[in-house]
C-alpha cells in the first residue's frame, strides 16, 4: 500500500502506529482489533483505512521504520570498526527498548525476524569487508565466512537475549561482553592466519 507523506497524514500515522506500540506491549498482534487500535489513537476506523489495510499492514510498516533507522547506524561512515558499530546499534536499542521488545518479544530464535536476518546479513558482510581491508586481501577464505557466521550468530544472540531478559544487565555491561569476546575471536582469527 502506498503510504500518504504530507504532514497531516504522518501525524495520524504517528498516532496509529504510537496506539499501535502501547497494545503490543500488552498483549500478541493476533489479539490487536482495529476497533481498540483505532480508539486507542482517537481516529475513525474509515481513517485506518485510508493509511493500512489491516493491522498486519500496519505491522509491517512499523518493522520497516526501524530498519529505516537501523539503515542509519549501517551507513553510518563514522562507525569504522566493530565496536563503533554494535555501540551504535545498543544504544539505538536502548533508547528505544520498549519499541525493540515488542518486535522481538514473540521471537522463538534469533532468525524468526526478517529484520533480525537482515540486520544480520549486514554485520556479516560488514566483518568481511573490514578482514578485507585489514589483511589486505581479495578474497574471503571459506574459514573466514564461518568466523563471519561464528560472529555475527553469537554477537545477535546475546543482543536477543538481553532484549528477551527485560535488559537484565546495563547497556555498559553487555558493550564490554561484546568487546571482550570480540577481542577473543579477533586474536584466534590473527593466531590462525
Amino acid at each position: 500500500m502506498t503510504r500518504k507523506t504530507d504532514r497531516r497524514s504522518l501525524r495520524t500515522q504517528s498516532a496509529i502506529k504510537k496506539a499501535f506500540e502501547e497494545l503490543l506491549a500488552e498483549k500478541n498482534i493476533s489479539k490487536i482489533s482495529i476497533t481498540e487500535l483505532t480508539e486507542r489513537a482517537d481516529i475513525h476506523r474509515a481513517t485506518f483505512y485510508l493509511h493500512y489495510e489491516d493491522i498486519y499492514d500496519l505491522y509491517q510498516d512499523y518493522k520497516m521504520d526501524i530498519f529505516k533507522n537501523l539503515t542509519s547506524i549501517f551507513e553510518d561512515d563514522r562507525l569504522d570498526t566493530y565496536q563503533s558499530f554494535y555501540d551504535a546499534l545498543l544504544d539505538y536499542i536502548a533508547d528505544n527498548s520498549a519499541l525493540v521488545r515488542n518486535l522481538f518479544q514473540h521471537s522463538v530464535s534469533i532468525c524468526d525476524s526478517t529484520l533480525t536476518e537482515n540486520i544480520m546479513h549486514y554485520m556479516i558482510d560488514m566483518c568481511k569487508s573490514a578482514w578485507m581491508n585489514e589483511w589486505n586481501i581479495t578474497e574471503i577464505s571459506p574459514e573466514l565466512e564461518y568466523f563471519a557466521y561464528y560472529r555475527v550468530h553469537g554477537i545477535t544472540a546475546l543482543i536477543v537475549h538481553w532484549i528477551h531478559s527485560d535488559y537484565s544487565i546495563s547497556l555498559e555491561d553487555l558493550k564490554k561482553l561484546i568487546a571482550d569476546l570480540d577481542s577473543e575471536v579477533d586474536q584466534f582469527m590473527k593466531d590462525r592466519n
